[in-house]
């Protein structure tokens, strides 16, 4: 299963920041989970409204899999770092 992440961020943010702690987060994901592989973390080269600032996808071996990675503590505390600053937030997940 292949999961997509995109944030919008505030006006105000740091988006090297934010693309780097999302960066950080998800190797360090592929590092400790076994069902998680290929992570990448995207900067949108545009500003545009309608574009999300940050993408990030990885791939699990699994839907059954989600859940784990989306209570793991490396993925909780980038959740809790980025959480100010993004004002919206949009996942996809395909087969």
């Amino acid at each position: 299963m292949t999961h997509y992440v995109l944030l919008k961020l505030d006006a105000g943010a740091d988006v090297d920041a934010a693309e780097k702690t999302a960066r950080d987060a998800y190797e360090a994901l592929a590092r400790e989970l076994p069902f998680f592989h290929d992570p990448a973390v995207y900067r949108c080269c545009t500003e545009r409204d309608s574009n999300a600032h940050v993408m990030a996808v990885c791939r699990l071996d699994g839907p059954e899999h989600l859940d784990a990675y989306l209570t793991h503590p490396l993925h909780l505390g980038m959740a809790r770092t980025l959480g100010p600053v993004v004002v919206g937030r949009t996942t996809f997940d395909h087969l």
